[in-house]
């Protein structure tokens, strides 16, 4: 039998009949032969490649491709998950995703430690992480507030007490407080294989969700981001993304004292009532019991393996 070159294989046309015969003839001589098979099968200009079966081939080489259980709250029945088209991602393994709770803590050295897993990221391939965390009392200023939102009068709500950060997310004027659910995904767009758009309509229906299982109808509303029930704005949604990392994220108001949103126009919305899951329920919400729920319908709409580290922790992983 002849033997090609194997550094003039690829440029030839290999039928499936001549891919058999070469593989039957690897198998006859692979003792005598197994160097050469090896450039030809594992070669770097060999045509034939040994992929995963997942039809979504860009994960970063460090993330984890196991199989392993979604995190589950404690609860005895998990949320419903609707079954559609958003929700079914192009591949059927779990992505391996550290989740980080951080408690009550202020907001700025939460925004600095995003940004610095964003530039760990961007050099090299880590595991995303998702973040959540309440705040003290802060005001955000995105890069989309408006000049007509004249009701931001920073020299009074310093006088209040409230810190405020000009960050780099899109929306307009924002608080955050105890009481409210922050969460923020750093993920890798491009490697999940999701637009923006996309990508906050998932973080939507993960709100919605949640809310469904505290009997509050959410729905989100067309051009308007953020979840609402009936007329009112529940949930808030500002967003960065530098070279498909996407950081800050999502804010529920669970329990939070809401008259500190009277001092602003949220969002530069204006006529826009915002509330708060107790406030509708006329009930004691545990915002603990709405993390728990919260995290599995992220972990069930994006396909997430959470796995639950610590502050230090973290700061090891993404060399902080």
């Amino acid at each position: 039998m002849h033997w090609e070159n194997p550094s003039t294989f690829h440029k030839k046309t290999v039928s499936s009949h001549g891919v058999n015969l070469y593989m039957k003839a690897f198998l006859q001589f692979r003792g005598s032969r197994a160097g050469l098979f090896s450039d030809l099968f594992g070669g770097e200009s060999c045509p034939l490649r040994i992929v995963p079966t997942c039809r979504d081939l860009r994960f970063p080489p460090l993330i984890s491709r196991e199989k392993t259980a979604p995190f589950h709250h404690s609860l005895q029945k998990s949320p419903h998950i609707p079954s559609n088209s958003q929700t079914e991602r192009t591949c059927d393994h779990l992505q391996k995703t550290y989740q980080l709770d951080l408690g009550i803590m202020s907001y700025e050295p939460v925004w600095h430690l995003q940004r610095n897993i964003v530039s760990a990221k961007i050099d090299r391939p880590l595991p995303d992480i998702l973040i959540v965390a309440e705040h003290q009392p802060v005001y955000t200023v995105g890069r989309g507030k408006l000049k007509t939102n004249n009701s931001f009068d920073e020299d009074f709500i310093r006088s209040k007490g409230a810190e405020i950060f000009y960050v780099e997310r899109g929306g307009d004027v924002t608080w955050h407080g105890p009481g409210q659910l922050v969460c923020y995904p750093i993920f890798n767009l491009k490697n999940r294989n999701l637009g923006l758009k996309e990508f906050v309509s998932l973080l939507e229906e993960a709100i919605i969700v949640t809310l469904k299982e505290f009997d509050l109808n959410g729905f989100n509303r067309q051009g308007m981001r953020g979840v609402w029930v009936g007329d009112n704005k529940i949930a808030s949604i500002g967003l960065a993304v530098k070279k498909w990392i996407s950081y800050h994220g999502a804010a529920l108001n669970v329990s939070p004292d809401m008259s500190f949103f009277k001092w602003i126009t949220p969002c530069g919305l204006n006529d826009i009532k915002m509330v708060s899951m107790q406030g509708l329920l006329k009930n004691i919400i545990s915002i603990f019991q709405v993390k728990r729920v919260l995290l599995t319908a992220l972990a069930e709409i994006f396909k997430l393996s959470l796995s639950p580290i610590k502050l230090d922790e973290a700061r090891k992983i993404y060399a902080l």
